[in-house]
């Protein structure tokens, strides 16, 4: 598939879209939610974070899955274009550092409110705001091209 077929599919946009979702609610997450996260009551902390993260994992995973799915399908669909594999990256830096660092600092937070660990989650989150936000401005790049 050329490049314009592929920005003509239905689930190229789709991809698109979810992944613009997530660079919007990343930046949301780094600048409101997380710093916000230290002012919570440490008697209600356990009760507020096993509801925020429930309900963030309702919003957050299928925007990943979609923007997996459609990153993967892209590589697969035109498996020589270096834009495809390119976009691709910071998908798998976001599944890893989600992965393997933010999910486990939740984990712990999950047991109790723990400053270092809210300093910890906030400064770690600038990879996949960074990330996301990389991957977004090379979507519009490869949507104008």
């Amino acid at each position: 598939m050329s490049g314009v077929e592929i920005a003509e599919s239905w689930w190229w946009w789709a991809h698109v879209a979810a992944s613009w979702a997530l660079v919007g609610l990343i930046w949301t997450v780094q600048i409101v939610v997380y710093p916000q996260m230290a002012r919570q009551a440490a008697n209600t902390w356990v009760f507020w974070h096993a509801g925020y993260t429930r309900r963030m994992g309702f919003v957050v995973g299928p925007l990943m899955l979609i923007e997996l799915g459609g990153a993967a399908w892209w590589c697969f669909q035109a498996p020589t274009s270096q834009w495809a594999w390119l976009v691709a990256v910071p998908v798998a830096l976001n599944w890893l550092s989600t992965a393997f660092v933010q999910m486990p600092i939740h984990r712990a937070l999950a047991h109790g409110l723990d400053h270092g660990l809210i300093r910890r989650l906030v400064t770690t989150n600038w990879i996949r705001t960074a990330s996301w936000s990389l991957r977004g401005i090379l979507l519009l790049i490869v949507a104008a091209g």
